[in-house]
């Protein structure tokens, strides 16, 4: 089973509020439990038990290996925006830290064993898999894209999971197929992104008020977007930047902040206010070279975070006023 929005799009039924969501197991039981209380049967919709219970087995399979001392119950990862589901992000590897390799799964991470031409995590064994696509480079030319995956046996079906590779259209299959075929974990990790976040905030989701900034790198330039940047704020984690004049400023100054924040010294965002218009939200915000004032200090506040599914459908409450313009997110802006 691929672990995407196809066999997940019952979760539009629970009113998943917009922004990203990390869902844990004990969510996802209380959502078939919904449809139980219903009277719908796993003869009634096969679907959404199949895809529920065969998750909350691999979820089982995979608990023995998460990361030592790591508190994280958040599994899946979802998209909603305006109700709709628009991304999920299953279970993945990317290199680690350490650059070995680690499997994320929500905001949980899990250690990886890597066989000849297999994985393992936990309980859960998984068969790798190189493919290759036809996609477009920057010019417009077509080009070969590397793609590996794996998929092992879980109960009566099986999960299918990715390897997030840092360059596929750059790689050569015959390279990645050796350090399969030879169980090199160094050799492949060296080939895969490094573990993020596990999604990223927006802008727009942040509360009014000031945050501390830990750290500040540009993304890759977006051929739509343009130029755009990873602010990670203590106590929330990693937010991705939004907003022309926010942006411009970024673009004359990020230098600055980063070699400030690397010799210690404090940056702080301030949120002052926003706004809804009908072509998204707007958000006031700046970044100052001081301590958060402790009485504005927000500890947390972006939608990416663990939480538990609402039992009515919400809707997000902005706050008002505001001048730098930040359109509503598209899920193409926030990579995984």
């Amino acid at each position: 089973m691929k672990v995407d929005v196809a066999n997940f799009s019952w979760l539009e039924d629970h009113g998943l509020e917009d922004g990203w969501t990390n869902l844990s197991k004990a969510d996802l039981e209380s959502a078939l439990a919904m449809y139980m209380g219903m009277g719908i049967t796993a003869e009634d919709n096969p679907s959404i038990y199949q895809s529920c219970e065969l998750y909350g087995a691999f979820v089982d399979m995979i608990a023995s290996a998460q990361t030592p001392g790591e508190t994280s119950d958040g599994v899946l990862t979802v998209l909603c925006k305006d109700g709709v589901l628009e991304k999920v992000l299953g279970p993945a590897i990317f290199q680690d830290d350490n650059g070995g390799l680690v499997m994320k799964a929500g905001d949980s991470t899990y250690q990886v064993t890597l066989g000849k031409n297999e994985i393992s995590v936990g309980g859960f064994t998984a068969f790798t898999e190189t493919g290759s696509i036809d996609v477009k480079d920057d010019d417009g030319n077509d080009v070969k894209s590397v793609t590996a995956s794996a998929e092992g046996e879980v109960g009566d079906g099986s999960i299918e999971l990715n390897f997030i590779l840092e360059d596929p259209k750059g790689l050569s299959k015959m390279t990645l197929k050796k350090a399969f075929s030879g169980g090199d974990a160094q050799s492949l990790a060296g080939m895969l992104k490094v573990a993020g976040a596990g999604g990223y905030g927006k802008m727009n989701d942040l509360e009014v008020g000031e945050y501390r900034l830990t750290a500040l790198e540009e993304n890759k330039p977006h051929p739509e977007y343009g130029r755009s940047w990873l602010m990670t704020l203590e106590g929330v984690g990693q937010v991705i930047s939004k907003g022309k004049q926010f942006e411009a400023r970024l673009a004359q100054k990020a230098n600055i902040y980063e070699t400030r924040l690397k010799s210690g010294q404090p940056v702080t965002l301030k949120v002052s206010a926003k706004n809804v218009l009908s072509q998204g939200i707007q958000v006031k915000a700046g970044l100052f070279f001081r301590e958060p004032n402790p009485s504005l200090l927000v500890s947390g506040g972006a939608e990416l975070k663990s939480a538990a599914l609402p039992s009515t459908p919400q809707k997000e409450l902005v706050a008002a006023g505001a001048t730098v313009d930040v359109p509503a997110a598209s899920s193409a802006d926030i990579p995984f």
